[in-house]
């Protein structure tokens, strides 16, 4: 079973050993590193598996490298009788019955007793080694469609970014087109307002957005939304309008970013906005709220918006009074309109082809699970 070592030990670069601490560094076969530890607790070999046992608990991998494992992971290594890649197939096979055994309220999680005794079934030796040749065959033209589709997904990502890099100026260096000005953020907003607190209450609070409720591309999520009793003052003052932005000022930990814009488009319900949030509205004059949050969203996807983060507390912040210090490429109404049906166009047929990569991978995962279940007694 893994170990977490102290997080001073960690580094963000090559040095030490590769720290895998769950499923978000597994790939197709092997793990790929995003963190290293200079004092590894626990240690896995190359050739190991790797299995997640904690939120979620029963998906593996196979160590490729000397790595370091946490709390998140348990390595295994077969005996002499047994073959490690047949054990590798099997403990894919068995996958759901292995979640299946975890537990917790919170986030399921199993221990080494329980993972220990999963039942997995066993050839002789030659049977193992026939059966592992035929499916490292089959996963073979698998893994070939699945990286095609990964490959393709990569090169997706890059284009909301190319797109944005491409319709706004990034500087006061740059030169503006005809008609374009630079102005402060403070300057075309109508409003500007930090979010609420309150205590949680289930069956009589309201509904306030969080930074939990930011999803992908600037999307907000109206699923599990906090409900919170505020002060009856707050209510008219917080509630939030169509168009409003709401801004992430605040992250929970040194890689949690903080930065991100969501565009709040209205309900047949009423909506707040939480703590650790900002409200930003557009002067609807001379700015467009879509055109406003598009640049926005793009200004946190370029980098220029470094986030800061709190010596006392560990938490990341963003200085709201530099925030809304930085310039603004300014073009008239009827141009900003269009460029936002643009942005949303083109953003459409990037969301088509995310969709059509990401189910060529589902069918390639299906077609590896197919083969299992075939070669393998449940």
């Amino acid at each position: 079973m893994g170990q977490s070592p102290p997080s001073s030990t960690y580094r963000e670069s090559p040095d030490g050993l590769p720290f895998f601490q769950g499923k978000a560094e597994f790939g197709f076969l092997h793990p790929t590193p995003r963190v290293w530890c200079v004092e590894p607790k626990k240690i896995a070999q190359p050739g190991d598996i790797l299995i997640s046992v904690r939120a979620p608990v029963g998906p593996t991998n196979v160590a490729d490298v000397e790595c370091c494992i946490g709390r998140g992971l348990a390595a295994i290594r077969a005996r002499s009788h047994m073959s490690q890649d047949f054990l590798w197939h099997a403990l894919r096979r068995v996958e759901s019955a292995v979640a299946a055994d975890g537990t917790g309220s919170t986030f399921k999680s199993i221990s080494g007793k329980r993972l220990r005794a999963v039942e997995i079934p066993v050839p002789p030796l030659d049977e193992q080694t026939r059966i592992v040749e035929q499916l490292n065959s089959q996963l073979d033209a698998t893994k070939r469609a699945q990286q095609a589709a990964e490959t393709q997904l990569e090169a997706l990502e890059a284009l909301p970014s190319a797109l944005l890099r491409e319709v706004f100026p990034r500087s006061r260096s740059a030169r503006l087109p005809h008609g374009w000005q630079w102005v402060r953020l403070a300057d075309v907003l109508a409003r500007s307002d930090s979010g609420v607190w309150g205590d949680d209450d289930p069956v009589h609070g309201v509904n306030v957005l969080r930074s939990t409720n930011f999803a992908e591309h600037g999307v907000l999520s109206l699923q599990n939304v906090a409900k919170r009793m505020i002060p009856v003052e707050k209510l008219s003052e917080k509630a939030l309008a169509p168009g409003d932005i709401i801004l992430e000022r605040s992250g929970g930990g040194p890689k949690q970013p903080v930065g991100r814009v969501c565009k709040y488009d209205g309900s047949t319900e009423t909506y707040y906005f939480g703590n650790f949030c900002q409200r930003l509205r557009a002067d609807s004059t001379q700015c467009e709220s879509s055109y406003l949050f598009e640049y926005l969203h793009w200004f946190h996807l370029s980098g220029s918006t470094g986030p800061m983060q709190n010596r006392t507390t560990g938490i990341r912040n963003l200085r709201y009074k530099d925030y809304i210090a930085q310039d603004i490429p300014l073009p008239p109404l009827p141009i900003q309109r269009g460029l936002v049906e643009r942005i949303r166009s083109e953003r459409a047929i990037y969301m088509r082809a995310r969709r059509s990569a990401q189910s060529r991978l589902g069918v390639a995962e299906a077609l590896s699970l197919a083969l299992l279940r075939l070669a393998l007694p449940a």
